[in-house]
């Protein structure tokens, strides 16, 4: 008999194509605004230390932490 061992869904707080901006003072994106491009696996299965690819204007991508990020409330 073999037991299925099946792990929890992880809960993003932004998904692909998601507006944000960068909330890290100390980041050099800081203050910029962006889309999501990429959700990172996530071994630590928390939330907080989830990655984000995040493309800005021009050639400019970054990746953050949930922490760093917030949602743009300024979207078009």
């Amino acid at each position: 008999m073999s037991i299925l061992f099946q792990e929890p869904e992880i809960k993003t707080r932004f998904q692909i194509g998601s507006r944000v901006v960068v909330i890290d003072k100390e980041r050099k994106h800081f203050n910029k605004s962006g889309s999501v491009i990429r959700i990172l696996d996530n071994p630590s299965r928390l939330s907080r230390h989830q990655w984000y690819d995040v493309r800005f204007e021009g050639p400019d991508i970054g990746r953050f932490r949930s922490f760093e990020l917030t949602s743009d409330l300024t979207e078009h």
